[in-house]
């Protein structure tokens, strides 16, 4: 996927602006600045799946990283990218709770989705748009939280401790949330539709289990 959202250079410092950074270790700064080059992507690309927005998937980003320069003692080791997920998803959460563009961001998904790779026969792809429309309504007819572990589980890949990190919660209530949410999904699109979608769709991963884990960038 193109990560066209990221104009942004990332081998710029950070730092710049912030305050407090006077007071900081050198090394300090570096291992922040190591941390935001790491992950930075990663970040924007989540923020824009989950807004359709660039410029706004950036100012998530921005605060991500204000927030993430704040609490930089909280950030737990070998699991900063989940952290940070959470918080975008806190700040995505305080930005959009009282419209839907969270569900238009679904809706532009499955449509690029539905026209990526080498493209199928007519009959494919009529099956395939009908099948992305059916999880795309079902999507949106969860709960915020629903949609939250689904999304971080299918699009991010996280499973496990990481998913747990990305929540805010124990790993078991993670299973637990990531089960239920993948059982309300499941109901959902049986209303719209006789299952099943096709399992080249990847959003119903969420629904099957698991994605293999091959990077945090997508």
């Amino acid at each position: 996927m193109s990560h066209g959202a990221g104009a942004r250079d990332v081998s710029e410092s950070p730092l710049r602006g912030h305050e407090g950074v006077e007071q900081t270790t050198p090394g300090g700064q570096r291992e922040f600045e190591q941390l935001y080059r790491a992950n930075y992507v990663a970040v924007l690309t989540y923020a824009t799946r989950r807004t359709a927005d660039a410029e706004a998937a950036r100012d998530v980003v921005s605060e991500v990283f204000e927030i993430a320069w704040r609490r930089r003692d909280e950030i737990p080791s070998r699991y900063e990218l989940p952290w940070l997920y959470r918080v975008a998803a806190n700040r995505l959460g305080h930005r959009y709770r009282s419209d839907q563009r969270e569900l238009q961001a679904l809706q532009r998904l499955a449509t690029e989705s539905a026209t990526d790779g080498a493209a199928p026969g007519v009959a494919e792809q009529v099956e395939s748009a009908h099948a992305l429309a059916d999880v795309t309504a079902a999507l949106g007819e969860l709960g915020v939280k629903d949609q939250q572990v689904l999304l971080l589980n299918a699009w991010e890949g996280l499973t496990g401790r990481e998913l747990a990190v990305a929540l805010g919660c124990s790993t078991t209530a993670a299973g637990v949330r990531l089960h239920r949410a993948r059982r309300r999904l499941r109901s959902a699109i049986g209303i719209h539709r006789e299952p099943s979608a096709p399992s080249a769709l990847r959003p119903t991963a969420a629904v099957d289990g698991p994605v293999q884990r091959t990077g945090h960038s997508s």
